[in-house]
């Protein structure tokens, strides 16, 4: 089910994102086992901390209690960008503990 819900935003990632970005990252290959390893354990459809479901992309749009998770083709303004790009140790920083690797954190960007 949870692989059927990544498809689907897949799916609906191409639309809302540039062309030129999508040949610079997959979603398939770069994000989605990020999500999978660093993201859906805290924000999926059964535990959904922060109030943020990441395993769709209509979550990721409306956000959690913190607003919007991503701003299409708006990097800058993308609260996930800014949280996993925050250095360890920051209270806010995602995912908790050890942070991304810096090439996981601009493929996030570029995506």
């Amino acid at each position: 089910m949870r692989h059927a819900i990544l498809i689907a935003t897949a799916a609906a990632a191409t639309i809302a994102v540039p062309a030129v970005a999508q040949l610079r990252v997959d979603f398939e290959r770069q994000i989605r086992p990020v999500f999978e390893q660093s993201c859906l354990p805290c924000h999926n459809e059964e535990n959904a901390g922060g109030k943020l479901r990441m395993d769709t992309m209509p979550g990721l749009l409306k956000g959690g209690s913190k607003g919007p998770a991503i701003a299409p083709t708006k990097p800058e303004q993308s609260l996930l960008v800014k949280l996993v790009e925050m250095p360890a140790g920051s209270p806010l920083a995602m995912p908790p503990g050890e942070p991304l690797p810096k090439e996981q954190q601009a493929a996030i960007r570029e995506w």
